[in-house]
C-alpha cells in the first residue's frame, strides 16, 4: 500500500511540479564547488551552517548518554523499548508549526536563541535521569521541540532561501551541511 501512494505521488508531483528551465547537468564537483562557493560568499549561512552543526553534535551526544542512561539500572530497558522511548519526543515535533511560522515573520534570531536555551538546559534533565523516568522525557521532549533537528534547521533553511543562489544552483546541499558532519541526511 506504501509503495503504491508513494508511486501516485510521484507521478502527481512530476506532473505537477514546474520544470527547471536551465536544466544544464552538473557534476558532483561542480556541485560541490558551487557550495563551497556560496559558503565563501555568504558569512550568516557559514555561521548557520556552523550552528546546525554543533547543535545536531549535543542532539546526537544527548540522544546516545539518554540511551545508556536507560539501558543500565534502575531502568534495565532493551533496544526497542529504548527506541519507542523516543516516540515521546513526538510531542516536541508538534510545536514545529509555531517556530515555522516565527521564523518566516522574520523571527529566526528569536527562535535561534530559544533553540540553543533549550538544548543547553536540556542536558539537566538527563543528570536528574536516574531518580524518575519523567526526566528522561523532559529530555527528549525539549530536545525535539529545540530541535537541532527542527529549529535550528528550520531557521536556517528561512535565511538560505532569501540568499541568491549560486551560479549552478548547488547551494541546497549547503541546507545539510551541519547535519552532514554528524548524521547522513534522509
Amino acid at each position: 500500500m506504501n509503495a503504491l501512494l508513494m508511486a501516485v505521488m510521484a507521478i502527481l508531483l512530476h506532473n505537477r511540479l514546474p520544470r527547471p528551465r536551465d536544466a544544464a547537468p552538473m557534476s558532483c564537483t561542480g556541485l560541490l564547488r558551487s557550495t563551497l562557493s556560496l559558503l565563501r560568499r555568504e558569512p550568516l549561512l557559514r555561521r548557520r551552517a556552523a550552528i546546525g552543526a554543533f547543535s545536531m553534535a549535543s542532539y546526537s551526544v544527548q540522544l546516545t548518554a539518554l540511551t545508556f542512561l536507560l539501558a543500565r539500572p534502575p531502568f534495565d530497558w532493551s533496544a526497542a523499548a529504548i527506541g519507542l522511548f523516543g516516540l515521546v519526543g513526538v510531542i516536541g515535533v508538534a510545536g514545529m508549526n509555531f517556530v515555522a511560522r516565527l521564523s518566516d515573520r522574520g523571527r529566526v534570531q528569536a527562535v535561534s536563541g530559544t533553540a540553543a536555551a533549550l538544548l543547553t538546559l536540556s542536558w539537566l534533565p538527563l543528570l536528574a535521569g536516574e531518580s524518575s523516568l519523567l526526566w528522561p522525557a523532559v529530555e527528549v521532549i525539549s530536545l525535539n521541540q529545540q530541535a537541532g533537528l527542527n529549529s535550528s534547521q528550520k531557521t536556517f533553511m528561512t535565511l538560505f532561501f532569501v540568499t541568491p543562489p549560486p551560479p549552478g544552483g548547488g547551494g541546497f546541499s549547503l541546507c545539510r551541511l551541519g547535519s552532514a558532519t554528524d548524521q547522513p541526511g534522509p
